[in-house]
């Protein structure tokens, strides 16, 4: 043991337990816009602190969706292994979100609207 509590994912993301996926998606977005370190750039200690909780934020969302019954992205493993990267490889930025089709760390530039689609999976949709 790392001396830490568990973490409740349901309560990172202020949602019930066995919530929807669109439930728990929604939530994440929200706590992606109030939280993530690229709105704290002038701050270091702002920063710092923001990118800790996106850390939670991150690891209780794939907690989620690793739970039985969750919708799970449909991508590679090799995808899978970019996918857990921490900054957008296009940007070098902080990954705001994941695209839930392909797995690509995608930034606020990447995905402004924050939808969860890169643009290659935009186009075909």
């Amino acid at each position: 043991m790392s001396g830490r509590e568990a973490v409740d994912p349901w309560h990172v993301l202020g949602v019930r337990p066995g919530a929807s996926s669109e439930e728990v998606r929604r939530a994440y977005l929200k706590m992606v816009r109030l939280h993530h370190p690229d709105l704290y750039g002038s701050d270091e200690g702002l920063r710092r602190g923001h990118e800790q909780v996106m850390k939670e934020i991150n690891a209780a969302y794939s907690q989620i969706n690793q739970l039985p019954g969750a919708r799970r992205p449909t991508y590679t493993a090799r995808q899978h292994a970019s996918a857990m990267a921490t900054h957008c490889q296009e940007h070098g930025r902080w990954v705001a979100i994941y695209c839930t089709y392909c797995g690509r760390a995608l930034c606020s530039r990447c995905d402004p609207s924050l939808s969860g689609v890169c643009r290659d999976h935009r186009k075909m949709h």
